[in-house]
């Protein structure tokens, strides 16, 4: 079990933040891309360890702490 995040996308789960929680739900490559933009981290999206969801989902344990 994954608790709030989900088996076969990442990232898909809830993060704490300073003034609560957020649900980050992130379903496609695009929609990574245009994240990683927005956050401020784009060469996440090219990095080959997150390049895609396969790639993300492999490499989740990586992914996951740098988001949080």
């Amino acid at each position: 079990r994954m608790g709030n995040a989900h088996q076969n996308i990442v990232p898909y789960q809830t993060f704490e933040a300073s003034d609560g929680h957020l649900i980050l739900a992130v379903g496609n490559d695009r929609q990574f891309t245009k994240f990683c933009e927005i956050a401020g981290r784009p060469a996440w999206a090219i990095d080959p360890r997150f390049a895609t969801n396969a790639e993300r989902v492999r490499h989740r344990a990586v992914l996951v702490p740098l988001l949080e």
